[in-house]
């Protein structure tokens, strides 16, 4: 279903419904001095600079407030209350978060439409509609938030609001990351960077080069990772960036672990957790806690661990975040690992418990269908921007017919050089029908890219319900298994069977491990771990040696050219399913005694086959079968091509070719950030 907009305003962004609480429309007009708006204003950055005394920081806004109000200085009032929801926000008191942005945005739409070509109240609004969709966010509504976020670009655009795009486009990817979408992620990261000379004062930039850096740290292209730490640290160093310090620290901490230097990698970690509780929100210093908490682990650490993951429960206790389903999966681990086997059930019933509005497929299909439509809608522009200049080329044109045809009619009448006029128009005409043709093609290709993104969206909405169905089965009903087993297990230490009972109560036990471990093979097969950790050849041989085993097959695999770099995920996804649909195939229906599947790379040329000494087949008989119209349909997104060579009793050999981009995508989900002065 699609997720319904309570009101649109000409932003297009989500507002909630109108109340009673906005001015009358017999306001009276504007009567501040300098003076009063000067004291407003300097008593809202001393409310910023009190750090983390909220009781200061209210006192100081409601003075700011009272002053405003009594002058009536509108565009102060505005500015304070979206001032109060930021604070609010940081005590996650979202109902006054949202009564706070409400009263905000009533106050500064009221004197916009008193001066509508003000810049600052055209840019607080834009905040003030920013925050509401952290707001979003951070109370689970993730598809309302994307869906306002890349609505708020045009505004944001035709404003030219270029610091308030930067946040954006940050906030954007960190949502889409949050939520999966991780190849979409890094284009809006990359958009937001690209502002940077436009708006070089916005600390952000830090979290878009930290975002990037781990991205690139984890999909393994050190280089680039390396590059965007680099910049992390240059943004951090400067005025700006300075409140954004501990990002660094973060993310080299985290590319210092993964090289294998753990013990600098968690000092470095508990110096950005030092920082962040001076300089960042609770959410910042939550998601902070887990990660340090989590290098302690990997060091040994549990007692630090077990420290860190308490406070950080405490700052996600009555949140939706998503880190909390991780949160919960380390608890468990660390109670375990102290001795405290009480606390390890109980922090397992709550993962099981936990309702991850993450893995809702109508979030993401709603999702894939938002950045489907504003993706398409920006091709549908760019065709009709070159219709427009192909109908005004064409008018131009024929201006220019009827002044050639006048002109060498003059020419011809008083020089008689007709063929010179003839040659001369027959070149324009062939110039023409070349610009014309050149038109055609480029509306042409985007018209393929548009067809291109549908068939992408369809292929990703498939496999996320893989995804959330294998999550499914292993968090749910495997957590489900495994909260039984220890259940039986302390029965089984505390209780006396008599030994019939006993063998009984054992077996119980092997077939509930037998059950375990085969609910946990299925949901492998739905969605491999090996693929998305360790790559499409790990998988590819995991799968070829199950299938050997199951079925008494002999499946061969081999892979050359792979070793050094992995292909792009998503390519990855569909060549594992291209893979797994031909297996299917030979097992169905080819009665074959061998299989060999080939994978190979040349540059970024990529070569699939897969033969077997099965029966073979009639191709004429079976070219509208379900399943090569679905393996067509992935050999089309690839742009590759598919060749079957088979014939009755000669076996099968399906190879497809297609080309590649170097490089393979995974990153991280990163927080989001807050709109203010």
């Amino acid at each position: 279903m699609r997720f319904r907009i309570p009101e649109l305003a000409r932003h297009g962004l989500v507002l909630l419904a109108w109340s009673l609480l906005g001015p009358c429309p017999r306001a009276q007009a504007q009567r501040t001095s300098p003076a009063d708006s000067l004291r407003v204003h300097q008593l809202i950055t001393q409310a910023k600079q009190v750090g983390s005394d909220t009781l200061r920081h209210r006192q100081l806004l409601q003075q700011a407030l009272r002053l405003s109000q009594a002058a009536h200085y509108d565009y102060g009032v505005g500015t304070t209350y979206n001032e109060f929801s930021i604070l609010a926000s940081t005590r996650s008191d979202y109902p006054a978060d949202s009564l706070y942005l409400h009263r905000a945005r009533q106050v500064l739409q009221a004197l916009q439409r008193r001066q509508p070509t003000d810049p600052r109240v055209i840019r607080k609004l834009a905040d003030v509609d920013g925050n509401w969709i952290v707001h979003l966010q951070r109370t689970g509504r993730y598809a309302t938030a994307v869906e306002a976020m890349l609505a708020a670009l045009d505004y944001q655009r035709q404003h030219k609001l270029y610091a308030t795009q930067v946040i954006t486009y940050y906030n954007i990817g960190a949502t889409l990351a949050a939520l999966g979408q991780r190849r979409q992620a890094v284009y809006y990261w990359k958009e937001g960077l690209q502002l940077r000379p436009q708006a070089p004062e916005q600390g952000v930039l830090v979290l878009l080069a930290a975002s990037l850096a781990s991205y690139y740290n984890d999909s393994k292209e050190l280089p680039a990772a390396r590059k965007y730490l680099e910049l992390c640290q240059e943004l951090s160093s400067e005025e700006a960036g300075r409140q954004y310090r501990f990002q660094y620290l973060w993310m080299l901490g985290k590319s210092e672990m993964d090289q294998g230097h753990l013990n600098f990698g968690v000092k470095m970690l508990d110096q950005s957790l030092s920082l962040a509780r001076q300089q960042a929100g609770v959410d910042d210093v939550g998601v902070l806690l887990m990660e340090a908490a989590r290098g302690h682990m990997q060091i040994g650490h549990y007692e630090q661990a077990r420290l860190y993951l308490r406070e950080a429960l405490t700052i996600f206790r009555n949140s939706n975040m998503p880190e909390k389903k991780d949160m919960y999966e380390s608890l468990t681990e660390v109670e375990e690992k102290t001795g405290h086997p009480a606390q390890a059930l109980h922090y397992l019933r709550q993962l099981n418990t936990f309702k991850d509005s993450l893995a809702s497929v109508e979030v993401k299909t709603q999702l894939n269908a938002l950045e489907t439509q504003y993706q398409t809608r920006e091709k549908e522009q760019r065709i009709r921007l070159l219709q427009q200049n192909h109908t005004l080329q064409a008018r131009e044109l024929r201006r220019q017919h009827q002044l050639t045809y006048g002109a060498f009619a003059l020419v011809a009448a008083l020089l008689g050089a007709g063929g010179l006029g003839y040659a001369a128009l027959r070149n324009r005409r062939q110039l023409e029908r070349q610009q014309q043709q050149l038109q055609a093609q480029k509306i042409q290709e985007l018209e393929q890219e548009r067809q291109l993104l549908a068939t992408e969206a369809m292929l990703r909405g498939q496999e996320e319900e893989r995804s959330r169905l294998a999550r499914d089965l292993h968090d749910g009903l495997g957590g489900m298994l495994s909260t039984v087993k220890l259940y039986l297990g302390s029965v089984r230490g505390n209780v006396v069977l008599p030994e019939a009972s006993a063998q009984l109560f054992a077996r119980s036990l092997e077939h509930l491990d037998g059950s375990i471990s085969e609910l946990r093979r299925v949901a492998r097969d739905m969605m491999p771990e090996a693929l998305l950790q360790f790559g499409l050849v790990p998988a590819l041989r995991d799968i070829c040696q199950a299938l050997g085993h199951r079925e008494q097959l002999r499946v061969q695999c081999q892979a050359y050219g792979l070793e050094e770099q992995r292909l792009p995920q998503r390519t990855e996804v569909v060549v594992y399913r291209l893979i797994q649909e031909l297996l299917n195939n030979v097992l169905k229906h080819a009665q074959a005694s061998e299989v060999l599947v080939q994978l190979m790379r040349d540059g970024n040329h990529i070569q699939l086959v897969v033969e077997d000494d099965g029966q073979g087949f009639d191709p004429a008989t079976v070219r509208g079968g379900v399943g090569l119209r679905s393996i067509q349909a992935r050999v089309d997104y690839l742009r590759g091509t598919l060749d079957l060579q088979t014939a009755p009793g000669q076996g099968t050999t399906t190879t497809i070719d297609f080309d590649v981009p170097p490089g393979s995508l995974v990153e991280e989900a990163s927080r989001s950030a807050r709109f203010t002065d």
